[in-house]
């Protein structure tokens, strides 16, 4: 009588007649271990070495699908050919240290379940490797591990400690919607192409410390809950974190993406060459990488499709800024808070198309004349050019101005007013002092305006407009000190 279990794991064992020793219909490799039978577990491991080395020397694929391990067996350092190990079960520690895996086929582990330790450590797997919805019930250690194509570990349960130290994949890795229930070590290992772990939980220790990433990482959407998940001297230049409470998350020394400021790259782009260089040293900003691959995202839209997105994106971005911002000010770092909250107003000016659109809204101007309150060389500048631009519409013509007391200048009166006659230094800085009298709230200036309008306008600037410009010169300079 063939196995009972031939049919559903593609026939490979219905060549195999039923054990004598086991319940009837199973083959000794789909025999439910039971206590009550001892199990020869030599012969065992013989039967399966034996049954490898057939398909070995016929170049075919051994397929193992749905083998129940009832003790301990040990691969390490053997040249594996193609292997199909899906829905296996091993009762007992299996050791693959060393082992080769061949590159002629795939590496099937779907719906596995290690039930005690599973040793990977130095493991080369040549060909594409799948851990689908498998289930690791004790330590998985992949210490050194390398995988040269494609490994996916969608769905997989790691319910004790997993250890990928030194790990290596040269391809892509994918740990969508897979779940760590204890400590995950991810130190040193390397990533060379794209790694993802969407959707993925974690709820113990998980350690990033000095990983090499070299491409696009997705850390979105992920559930920890009580999980302490920490970034040591990562370079997240590419690391996207949409969807992830980034409180969960601790960064030392991590390496973020920059980008120029809005204000360097106008510069920029209207002079065609650096302006001040060492002015805008600091013009590098450290963002989120989401931030940049949005914008690059919003640019390949249509209007219609970009006005509908970009205000769902930047939403969620400036939600993790907020998030980054709030961390910082628990670890009382001043300097990163006011960095996120730069970059957290930003994103929420973004949002709508009115507060990007220059002069026509007041989070525009905010962002203008201060820098949301955190760049006080900026605020500082803005007083002089509303004192400057002030100066300027005082002195048209139909405005004029009205001496008040006595300046020993000869008919000073005439030639301060309008612009008519040749460029007068002295005539410019009387008019300069004016405004800054009348911003100093002195009861005597040098002049007045001449008729309602002129001096409405005059009071707007000078009693309104540049009061407020230096308290926010005060307050940005106050966020900078206190740093």
């Amino acid at each position: 009588m063939t196995c009972r279990m031939a049919n559903k794991y593609n026939g490979w064992c219905k060549h195999l007649p039923s054990h004598a020793d086991y319940e009837e219909g199973y083959c000794l490799f789909h025999a439910p271990k039971k206590p009550e039978i001892e199990h020869d577990v030599q012969n065992f491991n013989k039967r399966i070495f034996d049954h490898i080395r057939e398909a070995k020397n016929a170049g075919a694929r051994c397929d193992l699908s749905g083998t129940i391990f009832p003790g301990p067996i040990n691969f390490s350092k053997i040249e594996l050919p193609a292997m199909v190990f899906s829905h296996a079960e091993f009762t007992d520690e299996v050791d693959f240290g060393g082992a080769l895996f061949s590159e002629e086929s795939d590496t099937i582990f779907f719906h596995t379940k290690f039930k005690n330790k599973a040793n990977f450590l130095g493991t080369h797997f040549y060909g594409n490797v799948f851990f689908k919805n498998t289930t690791f019930g004790k330590i998985a250690d992949f210490w050194s591990a390398k995988f040269f194509k494609e490994a996916d570990f969608e769905n997989a349960k790691f319910r004790d400690v997993v250890d990928f130290l030194g790990t290596e994949f040269i391809n892509g890795v994918f740990f969508t919607n897979s779940s760590f229930k204890n400590t995950a070590n991810f130190k040193s290992t390397i990533f060379k192409k794209k790694v993802s772990f969407d959707h993925a939980s974690f709820e113990g220790a998980v350690k990033f410390d000095i990983p090499n990433f070299n491409d696009e990482v997705n850390f979105r959407n992920i559930f920890a809950p009580d999980a302490q998940i920490r970034f040591l001297e990562a370079d997240l230049s590419r690391v996207s974190f949409i969807g992830t409470d980034l409180l969960a998350i601790k960064f030392e020394q991590c390496k973020w993406p920059s980008k120029r400021s809005t204000l360097y790259k106008r510069l920029w782009v209207f002079s065609r060459q650096p302006i001040f260089p060492r002015f805008f040293r600091s013009s590098l900003a450290d963002v989120l990488y989401d931030e940049i691959k949005t914008e690059k995202h919003l640019k390949e839209m249509t209007y219609h499709d970009w006005f509908v997105e970009s205000s769902n994106e930047y939403g969620r971005i400036e939600d993790l800024y907020r998030q980054l911002k709030q961390q910082s000010k628990e670890r009382h770092n001043e300097t990163e808070a006011s960095k996120w909250h730069y970059r957290e107003k930003e994103m929420y000016r973004k949002k709508l198309l009115r507060r990007r659109i220059p002069l026509c809204s007041v989070l525009w101007w905010y962002w203008a004349i201060s820098g949301y309150g955190e760049r006080p060389l900026r605020a500082f500048l803005a007083i002089f050019f509303w004192i400057g631009i002030t100066t300027a519409i005082m002195n048209l013509d139909w405005f004029g101005l009205q001496l008040l007391k006595y300046v020993s200048v000869s008919n000073y009166y005439e030639s301060i007013v309008g612009y008519s006659g040749s460029f007068n230094p002295q005539k410019t800085w009387f008019a300069i002092l004016n405004t800054i009298q009348h911003a100093l709230f002195i009861k005597e200036p040098l002049y007045k305006a001449i008729n309602p309008i002129g001096q409405t306008i005059l009071s707007f600037f000078t009693r309104i407009i540049i009061p407020i410009q230096a308290a926010l010169f005060a307050f940005a300079l106050r966020n900078k000190l206190r740093r």
